[in-house]
């Protein structure tokens, strides 16, 4: 007996509803260029596509939300830039002013063209009123110049604060000043930063001028970060000769393997110690993590990782070759509730959680998607890339990370917190970079690298409890039924607004690969504080071959948003598709 004719047959149902998957791109693929469309294979059901997904989050018990908002924004205010790539390659923002004010410290360099003082490294700290954005709210704190460096860029890894006495007679038994450590050289470039200066700001000599104690000691430069209370910086050095490789007439070994810090612990003693620590493998480090007081992890660049527990001046070092290594560059590792996360060059996002190995958390992803896109000099492992290639930030359950990713360690899905540039048609996207979380609400985010003249916004505000005002999701393709043709013939879909219903609205687009079957647009006040169902119907089903309607696979966009003032975009619980089943799928081919 034939079939009964489709519309007297009733409908099947998919229903999704968990979106906690994040987004896949990964196409595991040697041969295939990053992100190759087309080429995933084996996504879960629920998963989303990369370039139309951002500022929301699929949640543990379901349904998708906004990620918090960027709540402000400021451009460039201080002394005037030149019409050229601007390099942010120092941010530290903390707020514990008496006054309730929040200071950003940031660190420039850039290239003015070519002579003996083109290339300019400038600090300078910001009194970051919500709000405000004029040029009065700033001081400069450091400014040297240099031959041109063009792209290759040392900068200033990575600015962190701790404490120093005034005095190093005192330093034992007198509290440190709060200070930011900071290094600059503007003579630097990737092959070796040579002397440069590490300073503290402000110098806790004279703590209420805006300017910095040089704390250099007479070693080359480096990284730096803080342990122990101590100052450290992985020096380079160029103490180790090798035969001359063609054309060369000379030629050294040339590593950051070299630890000096300052000693005593909490003092502004000249850095020093040439401490080798780990002779196996002597390519360099590519991250730090200070997990407690008495242990620093250091990872390799090549060949895993060192353990250093006790005091640096006598520690126990303990070799783990089978830790994941960062490649040929450095970044900036985050500590969190559940490890210690980084990057590796062509290899992803790792966590190590204090055991002999790291477990890779980004198989999803393309193994590069930390580096930061859209800039000359940003080529992996070379120019600016050599000491920023990562950035990770762990807050909470999440963890920040540079080029707008965000890591949910409960669900394991990656998303973006924010649109880079031409993902949205309506905002304005960026290439985000540095993410500081000052007091457990607000945070502030800011680019590797802005213009000089234009748009020259270089620091953003976000506020974990303000949900976006906007978000969009596109899934991966969606498989309706195995093995058959299906009918799609309906999508509903289950929102409700969580502030300002009345002007919360959303656009909901079917499609099968790039025909659009159906598209409705909410309007404003459609959706409710109560949950609401959005029904899409799409076309009839014909029986032609060329029915667009019958499909193998469907994909579905959504755009939410709010245009109320600092309102919330509304929560997505499901996605319900109504369809029939057809024929079977075409044999392809001839059939033996």
């Amino acid at each position: 007996m034939p079939d009964p004719p489709p519309q007297k047959r009733g409908l099947q149902w998919k229903r999704i509803s968990d979106f906690t998957p994040g987004i896949w791109d990964s196409t595991g693929l040697a041969s295939q260029p990053y992100r190759a469309a087309g080429a995933l294979a084996n996504y879960p059901e629920g998963s989303a596509d990369p370039y139309a997904t951002y500022n929301c989050i699929g949640r543990p018990t379901g349904g998708l939300a906004p990620l918090p908002a960027m709540t402000g924004t400021w451009n460039w205010q201080a002394d005037s830039l030149p019409a050229t790539t601007i390099y942010i390659v120092g941010l530290l923002v903390h707020g514990q002013m008496l006054n309730g004010l929040t200071e950003a410290f940031v660190a420039i360099e850039y290239d003015t063209g070519s002579g003996s003082t083109a290339h300019v490294f400038d600090s300078y700290s910001f009194n970051v009123v919500v709000g405000t954005n004029t040029s009065s709210y700033y001081n400069r704190i450091y400014y040297n110049t240099a031959v041109t460096q063009g792209t290759n860029v040392f900068g200033s890894p990575y600015p962190f604060m701790t404490r120093a006495a005034p005095s190093q007679s005192t330093a034992t038994v007198t509290p440190g000043n709060p200070c930011i450590v900071f290094y600059a050289n503007p003579a630097c470039n990737t092959q070796g930063p040579g002397q440069g200066a590490t300073l503290v700001y402000p110098d806790p000599q004279a703590p209420t001028l805006f300017v910095p104690y040089n704390n250099s000691g007479a070693y080359g430069g480096g990284q730096i970060f803080g342990h122990q209370d101590r100052i450290v910086q992985l020096s380079y050095t160029q103490n180790f000769s090798w035969p001359p490789l063609y054309p060369e007439s000379s030629n050294i070994f040339f590593t950051n393997e070299e630890f000096n810090y300052s000693d005593p612990p909490n003092s502004l003693a000249a850095l020093a110690g040439e401490t080798f620590f780990a002779v196996e493998e002597p390519y360099g480090y590519g991250a730090v993590g200070s997990m407690s007081a008495g242990e620093l992890f250091v990872i390799k660049r090549r060949g895993g990782a060192i353990y250093v527990s006790g005091d640096l001046v006598s520690p126990t070092v303990s070799y783990f070759s089978g830790v994941q290594p960062t490649g040929d560059f450095y970044g900036r590792a985050g500590a969190g509730t559940t490890g210690l996360f980084y990057g590796s060059l062509g290899q992803g996002a790792w966590v190590w959680n204090g055991g002999n190995t790291s477990q890779k958390i980004s198989r999803q992803l393309d193994d590069n998607f930390f580096l930061i896109e859209g800039a000359s000099g940003l080529t992996a492992g070379q120019g600016v890339a050599t000491n920023y290639g990562f950035f990770f930030e762990p807050v909470g359950d999440k963890v920040y990370c540079s080029n707008n990713w965000l890591y949910d360690t409960s669900t394991g899905g990656w998303w973006t917190y924010f649109p880079r540039p031409a993902q949205d048609p309506t905002h304005t996207g960026y290439y985000l970079f540095w993410y500081n979380m000052v007091d457990g609400q607000v945070a502030y985010a800011a680019p590797l690298f802005f213009r000089g003249t234009g748009d020259t916004t270089w620091l953003m505000e976000f506020d974990e409890t303000i949900p976006a005002s906007y978000w969009s999701w596109k899934s991966n393709p969606i498989r309706v039924s195995e093995n058959r043709l299906v009918d799609a013939r309906e999508i509903v879909c289950r929102f409700s607004a969580i502030g300002q219903p009345l002007t919360c609205s959303a656009v909901i687009q079917v499609m099968n690969g790039a025909t659009v079957l159906g598209q409705v647009t909410v309007a404003p006040g459609g959706i409710t504080a109560t949950p609401v169902d959005i029904r899409l119907p799409i076309g009839p089903g014909e029986t032609n071959t060329t029915n667009p309607y019958a499909v193998q696979d469907l994909t579905i966009q959504i755009y939410a948003s709010n245009s109320g003032t600092g309102a919330p975009a509304p929560i997505l619980h499901w996605i319900d598709i109504g369809y029939r089943e057809r024929a079977h799928i075409p044999t392809t081919g001839t059939a033996n």
